[in-house]
């Protein structure tokens, strides 16, 4: 489902799947720390936090993989029972 947490938009379900947030130079995707991190590979050319990628304005936003972040993440909820943060 789509909400507003905090004041930005989210998708979720039982829990927080995933949340969107802009700033004047990029926007943040909000996964978990787990999610983050079962990605850092693909991840290492990007700047992130605990749980989140920035996506820079001026760069191609990596559709594909923020797609199977979003798939790990829905999995990892549902089949694992990780809750948001």
């Amino acid at each position: 489902a789509e909400s507003v947490k905090w004041g930005s938009p989210a998708f979720s379900g039982r829990t927080i799947y995933v949340m969107l947030s802009t700033h004047a130079r990029h926007c943040n995707v909000a996964f978990t720390p787990s999610t983050v991190e079962a990605f850092a590979e693909e991840l290492a050319a990007r700047r992130t936090g605990k749980g989140t990628v920035q996506v820079p304005h001026d760069q191609e936003v990596p559709a594909e993989l923020l797609g199977r972040m979003i798939e790990y993440r829905v999995r990892e909820c549902e089949e694992q029972g990780v809750n948001w943060m």
